[in-house]
């Protein structure tokens, strides 16, 4: 069920899943079972509860429910009645993690309901001792069955750590797992009830001391059609834990099984969910939260700042119209739209602001990330605004940094305007409060062609090689020999006189009209410009651009194409005056390193002091990955 584990490469159908998201060594973690495993588990009535046995001062700690066998947790919530305030983002789940802030006694409560209709109410404490030397793995968490899990564990961050071992301590032995550097990843198995799993790891520092630390996660059973849309045709098992981000909402009872369920078998009626635009422009943020699902608090709280304070919500609050939902989860990665929906779905690694919410994340890499590695080229891009990265500044995770709204904003808006380019694709406002209340969007769209058909047959792309070339980097074809011949040189001449802005546009006609649009938009709403760049990955440890160029959205001979996809969205717009006020197109100095490139115009500013730590990251493969990658399985035919 895992794409990481298992790829399978669809191939494309008329409807598609278009999407943006996100690797390293691998091994399998040792077992041991029980070994002096640091929890307690008792029994309830109905379930068990999970507490940490021994706690100290500034450590990772979880209190947990497991539902007996034959029963399944509905709701729960978590308060603290007692000690120290703890900081938690998870106080909604059947897991309830935090790190702890001081000494002493903590008591709290947990109230919640079974799907069967019985509720239950329990208390639980414990007392944290003083600080001592560990490591701290984040984050305890509740996991559905046969999905994908992640776990990371920080040490010192002023110590030198030389080596990370995993060992699983509780649970039936998970199969497949890998790690990389200090995470491991993993798939839950089949279930059939709620099965807790704990895992130890060990952390060695050069001066030879070690630090341990466990981690509990519960797997839960959770209901699976595995002729469901997302088990079958996404290959996952998606949370069971989301809900409405308004419990008023008009759409409550139907948003989570019409758009984020593994129950899911065919596309639900405009009647029941409908656009957000279905009846005209008059809508606001209220409205748009309505059909917002999420699967932790925080998310709804990130979204709806952006749409009432970005410089960009006009736009986004206007392009949201052709769209059902916005699903945003901890489990979604990377970003897409889906016809079978309606629905954008956003990775919620682009709106975390505190630590506590990032450790709630899955850190799965995306399974697609080393397709095209026998390449001989990198086609690395980049958003840039006063010759800096947009955003300039860098989060490494275990500095515990929060994000400004500022940053936040860096990397919703282009993702933002990628997705809805989608979703406009296939629902142009002018159809919105056309369709009828018994289409579904699946049945729409199957009847109805895209903006994209047409204009891909008025405005084609030219380059047969990077179109060939797009199959094996981003949908997991196998290179020929002619491919894996090809330098950068030779890709050079493949793109640089044709109409695209980046690679990824040949991977689909809809990623290439998404793509431009998004380009257009970032430098014409906010002024920040877009990178390309083509490098060799052989023998390139210095990064240095074969060659490239900043703001091709802009280059003459594109301007016609983009145009026709904007004004497509935005039909009064005089896109082609618009592009007379923007910047011309700018090539990077072949020969110097990538980052160096970054400063190409004549006002060109002094890098400020973060930026060696953003060049000390990069490697041939961290930018080739510096933006998350795009996917666009298919879906059926209703």
């Amino acid at each position: 069920m895992n794409k990481r584990l298992q790829p399978v490469v669809i191939g494309i159908g008329a409807c598609l899943i278009n999407a943006c998201g996100g690797g390293g060594g691998s091994a399998g973690i040792s077992t041991n079972i029980d070994n002096d495993a640091n929890y307690t588990l008792s029994q309830q009535t109905g379930l068990r509860l999970l507490l940490p046995e021994h706690v100290y001062q500034g450590q990772s700690v979880a209190l947990g429910l497991l539902a007996d066998k034959g029963k399944r947790i509905a709701s729960a919530s978590w308060q603290q009645t007692s000690g120290t305030e703890v900081v938690s983002v998870t106080s909604h789940s059947q897991v309830f993690a935090f790190d702890v802030p001081e000494t002493g006694d903590y008591t709290f409560n947990v109230s919640g309901r079974f799907e069967d209709g019985d509720t239950f109410t329990i208390d639980a404490s414990f007392t944290a001792a003083s600080a001592i030397s560990v490591a701290n793995i984040r984050l305890d968490h509740l996991a559905s069955e046969q999905a994908s899990a992640s776990l990371r564990v920080d040490g010192d961050i002023n110590s030198s750590i030389v080596s990370v071992d995993w060992e699983q301590i509780v649970g039936p032995t998970v199969s497949d797992s890998e790690t990389q550097d200090q995470y491991l990843f993993f798939d839950t198995p089949s279930v059939t009830q709620d099965t807790l799993f704990g895992f130890r790891a060990t952390l060695t520092y050069s001066n030879g001391s070690e630090v341990k630390d466990d981690v509990y996660v519960v797997v839960k059973d959770v209901a699976i059609d595995n002729d469901g849309y997302f088990p079958k045709y996404i290959e996952q098992v998606v949370t069971s834990e989301v809900y409405p981000a308004n419990a008023d909402s008009p759409y409550a009872q139907t948003l989570v099984d019409c758009v984020y369920s593994n129950l899911l078998t065919s596309s639900c009626r405009f009647g029941s969910l409908p656009l957000i635009g279905a009846n005209g422009d008059n809508y606001d943020v209220n409205d748009v939260m309505d059909h917002v699902v999420v699967s932790h608090p925080w998310m709804a709280q990130r979204f709806e700042t952006f749409l009432k304070n970005s410089d960009i919500a006009d736009d986004i609050l206007q392009l949201l119209g052709s769209v059902t939902a916005i699903v945003i989860s901890y489990d979604v990665r990377p970003s897409y739209y889906w016809a079978a929906s309606g629905a954008i779905y956003l990775d919620a690694e682009n709106v975390w602001k505190t630590p506590q919410e990032r450790d709630s994340l899955n850190d799965e890499p995306d399974y697609r990330s080393d397709y095209g590695s026998d390449l001989q080229f990198i086609m690395p891009w980049r958003y840039v605004k006063d010759n800096d990265y947009y955003s300039a500044y860098s989060y490494p995770v275990a500095r515990r940094l929060s994000r400004t709204d500022a940053d936040i904003e860096a990397d919703l808006s282009w993702l933002l305007y990628h997705e809805l380019g989608h979703a406009n694709d296939f629902f142009a406002p002018s159809v919105r409060s056309q369709v009828s209340s018994l289409n579904s969007p699946l049945s729409y769209v199957n009847d109805h062609a895209p903006t994209s058909d047409e204009f891909s047959q008025t405005w084609p792309l030219a380059s047969d090689e990077m179109a060939a070339l797009a199959q094996v980097r981003y949908q997991g074809e196998s290179a020929t020999s002619e491919q894996m011949a090809y330098t950068a040189e030779d890709v050079e001449l493949f793109f640089t006189p044709d109409v695209a802005t980046g690679f990824y546009h040949y991977s689909s006609t809809r990623e290439d009209f998404a793509t431009l649009f998004e380009r257009f938009m970032m430098l014409y709403r906010l002024g920040v410009s877009s990178d390309v760049a083509i490098l060799s990955s052989v023998d390139n440890d210095d990064l240095l651009v074969t060659w490239g160029q900043r703001d091709r959205v802009n280059d003459p001979s594109l301007q016609p194409r983009v145009a026709a996809a904007v004004e497509s969205i935005y039909p009064s717009w005089d896109v082609s005056a618009l592009q007379a006020t923007m910047p011309a197109p700018v090539l990077m100095t072949p020969g110097i390193n990538w980052y160096d490139n970054i400063e190409l115009s004549p006002t060109a500013k002094l890098l400020a002091a973060k930026s060696p730590d953003i060049k000390q990251q990069l490697s041939l493969s961290s930018v080739s990955k510096e933006r998350q990658q795009l996917w666009h399985p298919p879906i059926p035919k209703q």
